[in-house]
């Protein structure tokens, strides 16, 4: 819906626009200085305002001539209400008493808007469209082998809790015995997980793969799994399994292949364990299955412990309290901890650990409707979609928004984190391109009528 970058000289240019900021929203976390011990910039916070500088032209014209659809323009509003809205709540909340938080989730929402702005002004047809996906899928390749790396050398990089080991002594951990848990640019094991699973869908069997591309899938797909259970990441795991059961249902043209690919994927994944076993015998006693995770969650909720009790029990205390307290209106974003904190219950984490209960808490019941519609909006416009065009890439976009939802209750804070309007932009952009297909079926409708 935005205005084209019409000639084969600014093609180059789209490209690297394109390739700068999946860069700096898969990789950016990764690059980073601090220049004041409460201000870090990373690739990110550097790249995304200097890409959005960049296509403003672009963003001016689309708005002076109306071609941004009412899809954008609500999610674009709810966003920006949702910035004034902090602001506001810095000043009224008891909670929110640290300028810093409070002005650091603002400023996440305000680069949520600038690459969302971005993705839509860039990618303008399904050929940009997958274009921008092969650069994804190689940077996330690049992340998965450095994962590996992680892994096997027990390297961590300083953004990582694990690169402390007066804070892992502290929780715990010995420091004779490896962490063996992958990382990478952030800082545990949750938030890569999620990372892994939310982009995992771009992997799944496409029915015009060559027998390569086919059999590169089946490896990646079998090193996801493996990095998953090793971080014991089971909330992303039932994500996954959720996506990948929606793929064979909605996607019959490559049904076996896509049962094939999970065999072999899975062979694979068994193939890695039992070499990782060979190397280190620790590897063995790590090796738990979902059933067995979910299984051990269940018994210790039952009896007020463990992860998933914590967790729901949480979930239900905070937006319990929020409603009771601001009587829906919510806390201000920043204030999450603070208001915690203030109830005195030792079974509540201090943080949401999912980023629904965190708008809903944080911003209060309104600006959490509004936005979990437009979220389903361009859910069901995808959907659409796909129905009508039967191609593969937006089945993939179905289920990368499916793990998106499910997969964001893993990481202790998520809301705002760099690669999580990737999947809402090409959601987007999906969205905008049914638009024109409808308008296209209704000009051909016309003309043909007029010519009659």
């Amino acid at each position: 819906m935005i205005m084209k970058f019409e000639t084969e000289k600014n093609k180059t240019l789209k490209f690297a626009l394109m390739f700068l900021y999946a860069l700096s929203a898969m990789l950016g976390l990764g690059f980073y200085i601090r220049v004041h011990p409460a201000i870090a910039l990373n690739l990110y916070r550097v790249f995304v305002p200097i890409l959005f500088i960049i296509i403003t032209p672009q963003l001016f014209f689309a708005f002076k001539h109306r071609l941004f659809s009412k899809l954008d323009i609500a999610l674009f509003t709810v966003l920006a209400t949702m910035i004034l809205y902090g602001f506001v709540m810095f000043f009224l909340s008891e909670y929110v008493t640290s300028l810093k938080d409070s002005l650091k989730e603002n400023l996440e929402v305000v680069l949520g808007i600038f690459s969302l702005a971005i993705l839509i002004t860039l990618i303008k047809n399904e050929n940009d469209l997958l274009t921008f996906i092969d650069i994804v899928k190689v940077l996330f390749v690049c992340l998965l082998i450095f994962a590996l790396f992680e892994i096997f050398t027990d390297i961590h990089l300083p953004l990582s809790r694990y690169s402390d080991y007066y804070l892992m002594q502290r929780l715990g951990y010995l420091p004779s015995v490896p962490f063996y848990s992958a990382t990478t640019i952030f800082h545990n094991e949750n938030d890569y997980s999620t990372y892994l699973v939310i982009f995992a869908p771009l992997f799944f069997a496409n029915k015009k793969d060559s027998r390569f591309l086919f059999i590169v899938d089946c490896i990646i797909l079998g090193l996801i799994l493996f990095v998953l259970q090793i971080n014991r990441a089971w909330i992303c795991s039932v994500a996954l399994i959720i996506s990948v059961v929606f793929y064979l249902l909605v996607n019959n043209k490559s049904f076996l292949k896509n049962i094939l690919k999970i065999i072999l994927a899975v062979a694979i994944y068994q193939c890695v364990y039992f070499f990782a076993g060979i190397l280190d015998p620790n590897f063995y006693h790590m090796k738990m299955g979902l059933l067995n995770e979910l299984s051990g969650q269940q018994e210790t909720a039952s009896i007020g412990l463990g992860s998933m009790y914590r967790r729901l029990y949480t979930y239900f205390v905070s937006v319990k309290n929020m409603f009771v307290q601001t009587y829906g209106v919510g806390i201000g974003p920043g204030g999450f901890f603070n208001f915690l904190e203030s109830l005195n219950d030792k079974d509540l984490l201090l943080s949401p650990h999912s980023m629904w209960v965190e708008i809903l808490v944080e911003y209060g019941i309104i600006l959490f409707l509004t936005f979990a519609a437009c979220i389903i909006y361009l859910f069901y416009n995808v959907c659409v979609l796909f129905k009508n065009t039967k191609k593969e890439i937006y089945a993939q976009i179905i289920c990368m928004v499916i793990a998106f939802v499910l997969a964001s209750n893993a990481p202790s804070g998520f809301f705002g984190m760099d690669f999580m309007w990737i999947p809402i932009g090409l959601s987007m952009i999906a969205s905008n391109l049914l638009i024109l297909r409808e308008k296209e079926k209704q000009n051909t409708y016309v003309f043909r009528k007029e010519s009659y």
